[in-house]
């Protein structure tokens, strides 16, 4: 003879308990929380803030267009988010064009470097002490003289350094010679300034190399500036897969070409799936009528 079995009085009781296993939880979530309050204080640790705090310097870079006889002002904006005082010197430099973004900041040009900006600089204050929250503001005029001659693209590294007080070397008096050594750590920024008069073309860009490396990771294009004018451009890569006609468009990267100057771009090549691929290289440095082009075609086995 089949037995049945009746569940419903199960069900009934199952939901009776659950009913119960949650009112018994949320009396001892309740009971935790009020235990973990005094006085209506709360007894956990408060957050802590995490973000992270130094001295920032802002632009990254200053453009003059300015003709000669003319002047024109912009300003740097420092701020100190860190818990001390800070002291900065403001001056400019001038470096060779070849030693842009690479050895500006140590570039020995002569002193009579026709392309320097210094000489045209003022910086106003050109010392400043920032307490803990600080900001300021420093005022860069550049006053151009007048005359034909000093139509001409000019640039220098205005810089911004921690100045610190030398401590006195805590060295122990041992009876024997003792020779001490102190390390004073500091910080700087370094911001490019370019002046570039209106009239002046930058239309003189030329891509002039465009290679592979051998373990095809990195594609480098190579660029020279033949004009006058300082050629602020932007340069990418498309890649195209052969079979499938999938383009890949690398971000675009900007860099500045100044007069005279050969420069070289390294451009990071995402993960790529084997196959044949086409890598069209495109430079553009502000023409109005075309940019510069290179490809190139590899395969990934």
């Amino acid at each position: 003879m089949e037995k049945r079995i009746d569940i419903r009085g199960w069900r009934r009781v199952s939901s009776f308990l659950t009913v119960v296993t949650f009112l018994m939880i949320f009396c001892c979530v309740t009971n935790i929380i009020a235990q973990e309050q005094t006085n209506g204080q709360p007894q956990f640790e408060p957050l802590k803030d995490t973000m992270p705090r130094g001295v920032s310097v802002s632009p990254a870079s200053i453009r003059f267009s300015v003709k000669s006889g003319t002047s024109q002002s912009k300003s740097i904006k420092i701020t100190n988010d860190t818990d001390a005082s800070k002291t900065f010197k403001i001056f400019s430099t001038n470096y060779l064009a070849e030693d842009i973004n690479r050895e500006a900041s140590s570039s020995t040009p002569p002193t009579d470097y026709k392309y320097g900006l210094t000489k045209w600089l003022y910086i106003t204050p050109s010392m400043v002490t920032l307490k803990p929250g600080e900001k300021a503001t420093i005022n860069i005029l550049l006053d151009v003289p007048a005359g034909s001659e000093y139509e001409h693209a000019a640039w220098s590294l205005i810089n911004i350094d921690e100045i610190k007080e030398r401590q006195e070397l805590n060295i122990p008096n041992s009876g024997d010679q003792v020779m001490g050594m102190g390390i004073l750590p500091s910080m700087g920024f370094g911001i490019f300034t370019y002046q570039n008069p209106p009239n002046l073309s930058s239309n003189s860009v030329e891509l002039v190399g465009y290679r592979m490396d051998p373990e095809q990771k990195n594609i480098y294009m190579r660029a020279t500036n033949k004009g006058n004018g300082i050629a602020f451009s932007t340069y990418y890569v498309e890649l195209l897969n052969m079979a499938s006609g999938e383009t890949i468009k690398i971000p675009v990267q900007t860099a500045t070409i100044l007069p005279g100057a050969t420069r070289e771009f390294k451009i990071l090549l995402p993960p790529l799936p084997s196959g044949s691929y086409n890598a069209l290289g495109v430079l553009d440095f502000g023409s109005k009528d075309y940019v510069e082009t290179a490809e190139l075609d590899f395969a990934i086995p």
